[in-house]
């Protein structure tokens, strides 16, 4: 219930912030990281999760690494990505052209029949459809024929 009525005071405190200037919005905008920051700690990881990246001080070990916060034992080796501050606690900052995370491919990370993906993502700029792919996670294998995985 705890987590329910955090979550419910951040939404009221975002409307009120995005309808205030000065020191009023500074105030409520501290208060959001603050009540963020509760939420993370409270909100538990989903059942069976397989491969969980929050770059929180926690799971970042050394500059350019990321443990999964899911107690698999995966690594994320970041590429170009820089650490920024977040909404809810750390972030990672993704230029668009070669930035990533990338993590060594196991069995637990193919496809299986059905599965579910998700990323809390703040998109600045799409990249132009005419210039390459624009994707938030991908897995591909490109050993077996054509080409297999999925893309978010």
């Amino acid at each position: 219930m705890r987590l329910q009525a955090l979550l419910r005071a951040e939404y009221w405190y975002r409307a009120s912030a995005a309808q205030q200037t000065g020191l009023k919005k500074v105030r409520l905008e501290t208060q959001i990281k603050d009540l963020g920051k509760e939420v993370g700690e409270l909100a538990e990881l989903p059942p069976g999760a397989v491969l969980v990246m929050t770059f929180e001080p926690s799971t970042l070990k050394r500059q350019g690494f990321v443990l999964d916060a899911s107690q698999h034992g995966y690594v994320g080796i970041v590429k170009g990505a820089v650490l920024a501050e977040g909404i809810a606690g750390n972030a990672l900052g993704f230029d668009g052209k070669d930035d990533y995370v990338e993590v060594a491919s196991t069995p637990w990370l193919s496809a299986p029949p059905a599965f579910t993906l998700s990323a809390w993502v703040n998109v600045a700029e799409r990249l132009d459809p005419k210039l390459g792919e624009d994707y938030v996670i991908r897995k591909i294998d490109w050993k077996s024929r054509g080409r297999r995985g999925y893309v978010l």
